[in-house]
């Protein structure tokens, strides 16, 4: 579910199943008697959530284990996708690429700001970390087209990383002037 929660979406997972779990599906009564989750298990990018129903036997949470993402921002996972492209390619490249350490601080950057400007309360604070955040996003842009433009990187692997950093481009616009 991109940035947000569909509160018809939530369900109770079955004994076979979780159920994927956001931040904005955990209401106030969906917690043990405590007002907190029972355990908390982080496995690689999501943290599982293991509830317990309350004292009187009823289940107010589900009593299996649900997934949760670290943060639920579309624009957060493709700036991760993007660092994880441009640093791969950065090591892998048979030649010697231009502004590397250049292109390697701003692209992890990106994502840094963007985690910044959303811990931040909307306003202008978290509109400038989304904007420092677009700026290293430009910035990265220019050093991988400098790259290609010299013909140290093939078009197949430019223009997809190319591509998702317009797109981050635009999902920080969107944010940015919403």
């Amino acid at each position: 579910m991109p940035n947000g929660a569909n509160a018809e979406r939530r369900q109770m997972p079955s004994d076979e199943t979780a159920d994927r779990v956001t931040a904005a599906d955990v209401a106030a009564d969906d917690v043990a008697a405590d007002g907190e989750p029972d355990d908390v298990e982080r496995v690689g990018e999501e943290t599982r959530l293991r509830w317990h129903g309350f004292d009187d036997g009823s289940s107010g949470a589900p009593d299996t284990v649900g997934l949760m993402p670290h943060r639920d921002l579309d624009v957060l996972d493709a700036a991760e996708r993007a660092a994880e492209e441009i640093i791969r390619l950065i090591d892998r490249s048979p030649c010697r690429l231009l502004h590397v350490t250049q292109m390697r601080d701003s692209v992890q950057s990106i994502g840094a700001n963007i985690s910044e400007g959303f811990g931040r309360r909307p306003g202008r604070d978290r509109a400038r970390s989304l904007e420092i955040a677009r700026g290293e996003t430009e910035e990265t842009i220019r050093h991988l087209r400098a790259n290609f433009r010299s013909n140290r990187i093939v078009a197949r692997e430019y223009w997809p990383i190319h591509n998702r950093l317009v797109v981050i481009v635009k999902m920080l616009n969107a944010l940015i002037y919403r």
